[in-house]
């Protein structure tokens, strides 16, 4: 899918894809290179704290609370894993499927070419 996007679709950034979701257009977020792959749709409306969400933490074999990485432009996620953050109907952040600031900086971010 990611590389359909990156051949049909405009790249944006991810403060454009706000812009364009809060008007009404389609925006997918994505990474490729994950062990299933991930995409998002953005979601139109006020940005969110990211993080709030529970996540077990291994090395200490304990639940933790993730910490706030900023505000950022809502999203849909589903998944096939159990990461909290990449489930969501619009309750979490497009940085939450990711949670980490040195991969959501590799996140590209898409919208319909214009014609």
């Amino acid at each position: 899918m990611i590389d359909h996007m990156t051949a049909k679709w405009t790249e944006v950034t991810v403060d454009k894809g706000y812009e364009l979701a809060r008007a009404g257009t389609v925006v997918i977020g994505g990474l490729k290179g994950t062990p299933n792959g991930h995409v998002i749709v953005m979601y139109p409306g006020d940005k969110l704290e990211s993080g709030g969400y529970d996540y077990f933490y291994a090395k200490l074999k304990k639940t933790l609370k993730m910490r706030s990485h900023g505000k950022y432009p809502p999203c849909m996620s589903t998944s096939m894993g159990s990461w909290p953050g990449a489930k969501s109907k619009g309750d979490k952040t497009v940085w939450d499927p990711w949670a980490n600031d040195s991969v959501f900086v590799k996140v590209k971010f898409w919208t319909p070419k214009t014609r």
